[in-house]
């Protein structure tokens, strides 16, 4: 068995269970993430790519605000679940970024993602991604910071690892990126009690010049 067949057995192990008992599925985590999107998602009507969408949670909430989602997931047993329940979004089931083909995006979102990737898989779905974004969209990711908390946490979460997302922030102006919005943000999560509290980094990111 390879490595990614682990990682999908795990992630299909994650999404068997219970999903209203996942560390990402508490209220507060929610309530920071629409009010992150609300902040940044203002035009309306938008093409979006919602990268890593777990439960579906962030994807339901654009496609209720009149977006046109397509959410991605790595789980085929998270997929399947949300088809079951006729989501008011498009979803299907990718290993990495490019393998959404022939499609472009006025945005992409991708919460608390990319912390579960090595450096090097974070810069090659940082160049999907904006290979596959419009003129003047805009690339939105949260992850960890730096928090040692999330580094001696008893139970990992991921077979991939324990990453931070802080070393985007070399590699987006290679990309013809610009960081528009960096900001550090805690809360506790009850649903995670081994954490004292989340940290996380959060970036919003668009074309040169854009803005």
């Amino acid at each position: 068995m390879t490595q990614e067949d682990l990682n999908k057995q795990n992630w299909d192990k994650i999404y068997s269970q219970p999903w209203d008992k996942l560390p990402w599925s508490a209220s507060i985590k929610q309530e920071f993430e629409k009010q992150y999107l609300d902040k940044y998602i203002t035009e309306p009507n938008q093409d979006i790519l919602e990268y890593g969408c777990g439960t579906g949670f962030v994807a339901d909430y654009l496609a209720t605000k009149g977006h046109n989602v397509l959410a991605t997931e790595y789980s085929k047993v998270a997929v399947d679940i949300i088809k079951s329940q006729n989501p008011p979004f498009e979803i299907m089931e990718t290993s990495r970024p490019a393998d959404v083909r022939n499609r472009s995006f006025d945005a992409i979102t991708s919460f608390a993602v990319l912390h579960h990737q090595n450096p090097e898989t974070q810069k090659m779905f940082l160049l999907d991604f904006a290979k596959i974004l419009k003129p003047k969209g805009q690339i939105i990711i949260t992850g960890w910071d730096k928090d040692d908390e999330f580094w001696t946490a008893a139970t990992p979460i991921s077979t991939q690892g324990r990453f931070s997302i802080n070393g985007l922030e070399k590699e987006v102006p290679k990309l013809g990126l610009k960081i528009i919005n960096s900001e550090i943000f805690a809360f506790k999560n009850p649903l995670a009690p081994f954490e004292k509290d989340y940290l996380f980094r959060c970036y919003t990111m668009c074309e040169r010049g854009a803005k």
